[in-house]
């Protein structure tokens, strides 16, 4: 799921007879409006690898201990099965990979457009959110370094030295 960025409703129809010339050709559906998008994605390292290492069904990638696909919402529960079983955090989901896989494409300079396409948004907004994120961080860790000022660490005075009395009037001598 990280290395496409699918819907878990697409992740459990995934399989080998949708690869061709290196990339996984297949449509997505969405909502109540079954809406159709056609995506060509390539087959990235890591999931090549991830692909070659686990067993597989014949028509799906994913299928359970019997070696039948899973119907959605059976694949989100077994997720989070195994998320518990590896230790790691009790709350995530499949979907949390696929904001995972948003995140790192922002933070990695993708524009709005281009995660729009590969997670299949029909608008900008929904990847509005991980650009501004992402930007707003870089932003931030280039600004930081600005509050130390043109003068590095030293401090420069604003306000004139003060006596401890609180008044700056010269002593008579």
């Amino acid at each position: 799921m990280l290395y496409t960025g699918v819907r878990r409703s697409d992740v459990v129809k995934l399989g080998p007879q949708m690869e061709r010339d290196g990339k996984l050709i297949f449509s997505e559906t969405k909502g109540r409006a079954k809406i159709v998008k056609t995506h060509e994605l390539p087959i990235l390292e890591p999931l090549r690898c991830s692909i070659d290492a686990t067993p597989t069904g014949h028509l799906v990638y994913l299928v359970t201990a019997f070696g039948r696909p899973h119907s959605v919402k059976a694949f989100g529960n077994w997720f989070k099965r195994r998320c518990r079983e590896a230790g790691v955090a009790a709350d995530l989901s499949a979907h949390g990979l696929r904001k995972l896989g948003a995140q790192r494409c922002a933070e990695a300079g993708a524009s709005e457009h281009q995660i729009m396409a590969l997670f299949g948004w029909a608008s900008t907004k929904q990847s509005a959110l991980y650009t501004r994120k992402a930007s707003r961080t870089k932003l931030e860790a280039e600004a930081a370094p600005m509050l130390a000022g043109q003068n590095g660490n030293r401090l420069s005075h604003l306000f004139p030295v003060v006596a401890s009395g609180g008044t700056n009037r010269r002593k008579k001598s």
